[in-house]
């Protein structure tokens, strides 16, 4: 991939990011007046040809999947800037932001040739134990009141310490394997091109060395693109699936496994895990398919 091939066409999350870079550095920045938070609706435009071809790829599958349409989880390139100045507009300090999981539900296709249209609003808040958690709505389709795509992000802000907190869950499940992925050193700046989301957590090596996690780490919608793409090379289409994040996907990482239920958790869905090598959680949640 050339390195600065996609830039261009990722302004509009680089501005974002680079907004939440300096509002971390320069605190003053942020701002104490945050009042009501609106609905956002906007007219987005679509990725190109080439963007897509290689965002497939990078995702694990053919480019001939989406031949004449854009994969539902690639919100994360042409959407989540708007979802993101959202969040800027929360009574929190965004650079206290963590990212905790996502889902998504597919209803139809998203066309190449039309244009797409996306509105955004959080729809919960809640305060407990030192983090202050952001349930998001993103609707995406081709007009106003049209939705193909649904995605729910839940966010946390950090506003106190947490105290620790012991869960235990004892339903067995029997699990069975039905896909894996793996990923390289550079995957993080790879994923960054794609989508725009350039935290330099996900690819420059000085910054996330200094991080709790010493490394660099997968971005959690990376892992929901090449999850989904696994999956449904094994299963068929996918018509819902969730992902809490537990553990990061450090980089490089040869090998994350991707398993779901033998039998419905609930009607029709099963439960989704992503393990390493292991056999340790990174990430859980569910899935559904058509």
């Amino acid at each position: 991939m050339k390195k600065t091939q996609f830039v261009w066409e990722q302004r509009k999350m680089i501005g974002m990011i680079t907004r939440i870079f300096f509002k971390t550095i320069f605190p003053f920045l942020e701002s104490s007046n945050k009042k009501d938070i609106p609905v956002l609706e906007k007219t987005l435009k679509q990725p190109t040809d080439k963007l897509i071809e290689a965002y497939s790829l990078w995702s694990g599958t053919d480019v001939s999947k989406y031949s004449d349409s854009v994969p539902p989880h690639m919100f994360s390139q042409f959407a989540l800037h708007l979802g993101m100045s959202l969040l800027c507009m929360v009574p929190y300090k965004i650079s206290k932001i963590i990212n905790q999981g996502v889902n998504l539900k597919v209803y139809g296709k998203l066309s190449r040739d039309k244009t797409l249209f996306a509105k955004t609003e959080i729809i919960d808040i809640t305060e407990d134990n030192g983090r202050a958690r952001v349930k998001q709505k993103l609707y995406v389709g081709h007009q106003k009141e049209e939705t193909i795509i649904e995605v729910t992000l839940f966010s946390a802000f950090i506003i106190g310490k947490k105290k620790k907190t012991t869960t235990f869950d004892r339903t067995e499940i029997e699990m069975t394997t039905v896909g894996e992925w793996s990923v390289l050193e550079e995957a993080g700046y790879e994923f960054a091109q794609l989508t725009g989301d350039f935290n330099p957590i996900h690819w420059v090596d000085f910054i996330a060395q200094k991080t709790p996690f010493k490394k660099k780490i997968l971005h959690g919608l990376g892992q929901l693109a090449k999850t989904f793409e696994s999956v449904e090379k094994e299963k068929g289409p996918i018509k819902e699936i969730e992902l809490k994040f537990i553990k990061p996907v450090v980089l490089p990482n040869n090998k994350v496994e991707v398993s779901i239920s033998t039998n419905y958790i609930e009607k029709d869905i099963n439960k989704l895990v992503l393990s390493d090598t292991n056999g340790k959680n990174l990430s859980v949640g569910h899935i559904s398919f058509i």
